[in-house]
């Protein structure tokens, strides 16, 4: 299907990580805030992108900046965040802490979209839901979960007619592809694994 004019993409920048104990998407990562390195892939797309952050710091980007309309609720208030704010058939739910992402995998993705109500990639078996599409048809199961604090997001990918789209050929060429931050030891090894790639 065509899908240019019926995704938006939402980027889950969140704010403070309790593991990492500060704003992960603008820390320096490779000279530049994380978050840039997708930033810049997602800028290869024709995709309209919008930031979903509890920090105004995330406006130097040039993206327009969502807070949470629920707060500490998650990836899972992130989409329902997303789901509110878009005039889409789709949004494409994708963290900020991966950047190694390409756009050509999103490509990828988006390429698979066919009406179901999630498409999601798997990698090895593992289910991906922050990077995902999503029917904005699903809102209301989306609310529902949210009011009963049901937060788990494979829950609700596997309750739902959801498609599954391996990605395995490319982390096969690009092994760091889906490689995420979550702690301050991660920050250091990535800059160590950049610094072998260049």
């Amino acid at each position: 299907m065509s899908t240019t004019n019926c995704i938006e993409i939402f980027v889950l920048a969140g704010g403070k990580s309790s593991r990492m104990g500060q704003d992960k998407g603008l820390m320096i990562v490779n000279n530049k805030p994380m978050i840039k390195h997708l930033l810049d892939e997602l800028n290869k797309l024709e995709f309209p992108v919008k930031i979903i952050a509890n920090s105004k710091d995330y406006n130097i980007f040039g993206f327009e900046t969502i807070s949470d309309i629920i707060a500490e609720k998650g990836p899972m208030g992130g989409l329902y965040t997303a789901l509110q704010n878009t005039k889409a058939d789709y949004v494409f739910l994708i963290g900020c802490d991966m950047p190694f992402i390409s756009h050509t995998v999103i490509n990828r993705l988006t390429e698979q979209v066919d009406g179901s109500d999630v498409t999601v990639a798997i990698e090895r078996d593992k289910i991906n839901p922050l990077f995902a599409v999503y029917k904005c048809s699903i809102i209301n199961e989306v609310e529902k979960l949210i009011v009963n604090n049901t937060l788990k997001m494979n829950g609700l990918i596997m309750s739902l007619n959801h498609k599954l789209v391996s990605i395995d050929e490319y982390v096969l060429l690009q092994p760091n592809l889906f490689l995420n931050m979550n702690t301050l030891n991660d920050i250091i090894n990535i800059h160590q694994l950049w610094n072998t790639l260049e």
